[in-house]
Parts: C-alpha cells; structure tokens; sequence
C-alpha cells in the first residue's frame, strides 16, 4: 500500500576503538613474521607515522566537523548537493565547520553534508568531511555508546581507575590536549561534574568549539528561552516541531521557513548528541531540533484567523461533531467529484493525479488560485489542526509511505475518513484515516480558506 507525490560498545569507554585496534595490531604481527627483516623495518616505520583515526568519525549534524584528507587544497563548497551545483566558496584543510544537515545524495550517488563557517555557508561532499577531534576549550557530548554512556578514566588507558560514568548526551569541557595510548587510541582530557579525567575521543562530539564555530556561534543573540528563534536551513522545507525532544516523539504541526517562535525551555540533548528547544508556534508548543533554529529578534508569527464556523463553534463550547466551514464543505464537494479518476504519477488535472496534484487542483478550483504544488508547501498551508478537531476539508498528510519521510496528502471528509489519490491500482478512492496503515503514519493536518 502507500502512493507517490512529487515534491558493543559493552566497555562502556571505546570498547569497539579497543578491539578494532588489537585486531589490527595482531594481523600486522603476522605479516612482520612472514616478512624479511627489510620488509619488516619498512611497516614499523610506516605504522610509527601513521596517523590513528576514530573507530567513529562520520559527521553528526548539530556537531562539529573538519574539512580533511584534501591533500591541502580544501574543498569546494556548494549551493545544493551536486558537484554540477553553484560553487560558493572554498575551506581549507583542517577548517572546523558545524555540520547543519546530511548525509544528502546527489544524482550521481555521492553524499553532501550542508556545513557553516565564519567564512561561507553550504554544502560539501563527505569524502573530505570527518567528525572534529575534540581540542582544548572545546565543549563536547557523549555520543555512539548506545545508551550505555562512556566512562572517565583518570589516566588515558583502557587500564586505568574509572572515576564515573558520563551518560549519553551528557557535556563536558575539554581542558587539554587529546592524546593517544600505546594502541593508537585517541582519548580527551574532559571535566565534568567537578571531575577531571580521560575519556575515549571515538565517543565523544564537539559542539561548542574555539575555532571557527565559536565564530559563527557567538554572532548576534544566541537561542536561550525566553527569548525568540526562526526557522532557517530547512532548505524551504520547514522543519517538525514535535512532542517531545527527539526524533522517535510524535509531530504535531510542521512550522515553514522563517516562521518565528518563541522559545521556552532547553537546550535537551537526545541520543544522538542534537540538541533541541521547547518552543510555542501559533499557540502549538512542542520540540525543534536546534539545527533549524537562529536567534531573532522578530515578534513570533501569528496564527492565521480560524475559519467563521470553526470560531462559532468554540464559542458555543459545542461538542458535537464539528461543521464544515463553507469552504471546507466546497472543498469536499469538488474533491468527491473526482472519486474513481485514475492516478498518474505527477498528474494534476482530472485525466490522472497523483496524490499532491489531486489536492492541488481541488483546493484551487475552491480558492481561485494560489494553493502550491509542492507537498512540503502544502504540509505548512494555512493553519495547523489538531488531529482531534478535524473538519471536513482539512487537509490532511501522512509519511513514510512509498518513501521516508513526508509522502502523501488528501482531503477530510468527515467521519474519520478521507479521500486521495492513492496508487494506479484504487485512483482516486475513499480509504479511513486511523486503519492499521494510514493511523499510524499521519503526519499532520491544514485548513485553509476562511
């Protein structure tokens, strides 16, 4: 079912960096036996200058990243994900960046990351993009231990006396230089929680950084509560605002780009090392992922005027079930015109629609125009409606259908049910919101007109 639309580590401090570590070490033991003694002289000197590497390093949005492995020329940063793409700018080898989304496939496969400097802001290929080593200064987060947390050492050793046990998503300051152990392993000097000892840098992020993000970070006001933060790097998109702090809590509205809120509470850091704000949109509160939020010093955004007989019926306190606005009530007469008309994929008139393209065309016919064509725009039109208020002709949209991710729209018809354009197999048909497969994936509800 669905449719389309356009638009161990058991050890608790670097247990996988230590096994990987003696496995290599033992294979390259074999091979010296194996090999004459000039062979032999050759790989010890190799090994002696090689440079340890995490067991870990791929980027973490919300963390921090360096450009490496360029050879010295730097690396071209993008407009979009795609070396055919506008190029804004170049950084240099060993230039921190904070990484704001990603990994993003290109056409041709490879894997963009969009990243901020003081210098420029966009995307770059992941080749030449690894995750920071943390350094002096630095403000870092347990990050990778699934959920075991990592533990503070007093010496940089597997060996050595733990001193606690730092949970995941938990900070601490860097307070000197990483250094590395006789297996090559990398661990920071950290305090945390009035202690001061080492912990292994292949679990740890830097969030907070000396360098160049500092830069970025300390421009202008910062994201604190009470004050105000706008939707940015969403790429148009708008960002989730959901139910909790953490990519697993239900979304309940979805707030476009620029869209201004306030802010009420956090930062709280989930699993994965992000850090998320509690924030009130148009009266809806709920959790944003930090990496798409700024700080403003604009007023938030004010909701829209809620249709006459949506407003009507609040102030009668009626508990009834609602009535269609006569917008709401136009909108479903002319989506119902339409049931049994046959889907093509990117289609927008009555010889086929895809799903975006049927509510596209049947809002317009009612508004006269203006309704957008995207999904994504769609999802952010009008207001937002709760789940439990919905009324004939609210928009209603889902994810994780044919794809991840925000994937299907239809109209609300009243009675739990909906219609849509939903494959080549049904065409436009009639199907109920809250069965075994459309409940589970809905994603949030609009009502626009007035």
């Amino acid at each position: 079912m669905g449719s389309c639309c356009l638009p161990q580590c058991s050890s608790q401090d670097g247990g996988r960096v230590q096994d990987d570590g003696k496995g290599r070490a033992l294979g390259l033991a074999r091979l010296v036996r194996r090999s004459t003694w000039t062979f032999s002289l050759l790989t010890l000197v190799l090994l002696a200058s090689a440079t340890p590497v995490f067991a870990e390093n791929t980027p973490v949005p919300g963390a921090v990243g360096t450009v490496s492995q360029t050879n010295g020329d730097g690396v071209n940063v993008r407009a979009k994900p795609g070396t055919d793409a506008d190029k804004l700018g170049t950084l240099p080898e060993g230039a921190r960046v904070l990484v704001i989304d990603g990994p993003v496939a290109a056409g041709d496969g490879s894997k963009w990351y969009k990243v901020q400097s003081d210098q420029v802001s966009g995307w770059i290929i992941s080749t030449y993009l690894v995750r920071a080593l943390p350094a002096k200064g630095d403000t870092v987060a347990i990050y990778g231990t699934d959920g075991t947390g990592l533990r503070l050492r007093d010496k940089p050793s597997l060996s050595s006396t733990v001193l606690t046990i730092m949970p995941e998503g938990a900070t601490a300051r860097v307070v000197g230089d990483t250094v590395q152990d006789g297996d090559g392993n990398a661990w920071a000097q950290l305090s945390y929680s009035g202690q001061t000892g080492y912990a292994s840098a292949a679990f740890l992020v830097v969030k907070q950084s000396q360098g160049t993000v500092a830069q970025v970070q300390q421009a202008g006001p910062t994201l604190h509560a009470g004050g105000n933060a706008e939707v940015a790097n969403t790429d148009g998109q708008g960002v989730n605002v959901r139910s909790g702090a953490g990519y697993s809590a239900s979304i309940v509205t979805v707030a476009p780009e620029g869209a201004v809120m306030a802010v009420l509470g956090g930062p709280k850091t989930d699993d994965q090392g992000n850090a998320w704000w509690q924030v009130d949109y148009q009266g809806v509160k709920g959790w944003v992922n930090g990496a798409y939020l700024k700080p403003t010093d604009k007023q938030p955004s004010q909701p829209q005027a809620q249709p006459a007989a949506a407003a009507n019926a609040a102030q009668a306190g009626a508990s009834a079930a609602p009535v269609a606005s006569s917008v709401g009530q136009a909108i479903v007469a002319t989506a119902m015109k339409y049931l049994g008309a046959p889907y093509v994929w990117g289609g927008t008139t009555p010889a086929g629609f895809d799903c975006s393209g049927f509510v596209y065309y049947v809002v317009n016919k009612v508004l006269g125009g203006g309704f957008p064509r995207s999904i994504f725009s769609q999802a952010v039109s009008g207001v937002y409606v709760d789940p439990k208020n919905l009324q004939p002709g609210d928009l209603v949209f889902f994810q994780n259908t044919y794809q991840w991710g925000l994937s299907h729209a239809g109209i609300y018809i009243g009675n739990g049910k909906f219609i849509h354009a939903e494959n080549e197999s049904t065409g436009v048909t009639i199907s109920d919101m809250w069965d075994g497969y459309w409940g589970p994936r809905f994603y949030t509800a609009r009502r626009v007109g007035s």
